[in-house]
């Protein structure tokens, strides 16, 4: 008698382990896969409706709110790099427009000749330009975790129209992080060579394809670092036809 309960009893104890078992596995598997799923929808989604949305105030409180979200998918097997790359610029964009506006309120207040009002919106107007270097530092640096197996001076080997545009926004990300920075004198800490490496990575995307941006972006690391310019450029002509590319 004892047999038979002792033989139930391991029966149940088994079936019960085995069941939750399963019950983890597919638990697992759940959360792995709502990870992907979660970073498709925002690809595929989220942000061509933040890109395409002409309500710019609308689409900065989605995107500062997303850049907090981003980050945390990597706790469910979801790697968020290539998007942490748009919203580290699409948030340090929306702090350059705030920091633009105190501008704009600087000059008032110099026009009116107050000075109280001039150093306040002068103070501001750095902050907003630190918080938006730092947001698009932390961009490039994820672009450089998506891309770590491309060494040196080497280019990605682009398989679709997407990851050529994560690639551009991302340098995009470390040029508007180091003159952000500098226009905030400094404040920030973003190493100035990025700079340099953003001009060579430029090179890696086809000029026409993709507007003129990429030599604009070499154009303007010139013109902020001229030391850095190759000899008969003139990068102020190079930005006129990058303009009109």
């Amino acid at each position: 008698m004892k047999v038979k309960q002792n033989r139930k009893l391991f029966f149940w104890a088994a079936s019960l382990m085995l069941t939750l078992l399963l019950l983890l596995t597919a638990t697992t598997l759940v959360v792995k896969n709502s990870g992907k799923l979660l970073v498709g929808f925002i690809e595929d989604h989220a942000v061509p409706y933040v890109l395409e949305t002409d309500d710019v105030e609308m689409g900065c409180v989605m995107a500062e709110a997303l850049t907090l979200l981003i980050p945390s998918l990597a706790e469910i097997n979801a790697p968020p790099y290539k998007l942490a790359v748009i919203f580290g610029f699409l948030s340090g964009s929306c702090s350059e427009f705030k920091a633009w506006e105190e501008e704009l309120r600087y000059l008032r207040a110099i026009h009116a000749k107050n000075v109280t009002e001039a150093q306040d919106a002068r103070i501001l107007q750095k902050r907003y330009l630190n918080l938006a270097a730092r947001r698009q530092l932390k961009g490039y640096l994820n672009l450089e975790v998506a891309y770590a197996e491309i060494p040196g001076n080497d280019c990605p080997d682009f398989k679709t129209w997407s990851e050529e545009f994560y690639w551009l926004v991302g340098l995009m990300d470390g040029l508007q992080a180091v003159l952000n920075d500098l226009a905030s004198e400094g404040s920030a800490n973003v190493p100035l060579g990025i700079s340099l490496k953003v001009g060579r990575r430029a090179n890696c995307l086809d000029n026409e394809k993709w507007w003129g941006v990429p030599n604009a972006i070499q154009a303007a690391i010139w013109v902020s670092f001229p030391g850095n310019k190759p000899e008969g450029i003139d990068p102020l002509e190079v930005l006129e036809l990058s303009v009109k590319t």
